[in-house]
């Protein structure tokens, strides 16, 4: 999946999720330290295989989120969006993911896109979608 001058440059692949310091207290503090070390871990994986893969970090405030969203793929194509951190699984945030989801949707239609299941399979997640034709 890396570069090559036959394939062209690399996949981007834009990882959205919950800043780490920004996710709600019903969180217990050692699942924030297992978000915050699984994003740092997801991004060096995804690196390793060839991807530019890059972080966008959000707040919790819908409007705020889908802006930051927005901004990170105004200027450069995606070509996958892997959505985890703290986005979707659980309740309290259940309107902020969808409006996550609606946004990429929108401001990225040819992307594919792709959610973890916990933090460390994040890059075999892009991987799946990366693969396909």
């Amino acid at each position: 999946m890396s570069p090559s001058p036959a394939t062209g440059p690399a996949p981007v692949v834009l990882y959205v999720g919950i800043e780490w310091d920004q996710l709600p207290d019903s969180f217990a503090p050692e699942v924030k330290q297992r978000i915050k070390a699984g994003i740092a871990q997801a991004m060096a994986e995804l690196r390793a295989l060839g991807v530019e893969a890059r972080w966008c970090g959000v707040p919790t405030a819908p409007a705020a989120a889908v802006a930051l969203v927005r901004a990170a793929v105004a200027t450069t194509p995606v070509d996958c969006v892997l959505i985890g951190a703290g986005l979707r699984k659980t309740d309290q945030v259940l309107v902020l993911f969808e409006q996550i989801v609606n946004a990429v949707r929108v401001a990225c239609p040819g992307a594919a896109l792709c959610f973890n299941t916990v933090p460390e399979d994040s890059a075999e997640a892009v991987r799946r979608w990366l693969a396909r034709p």
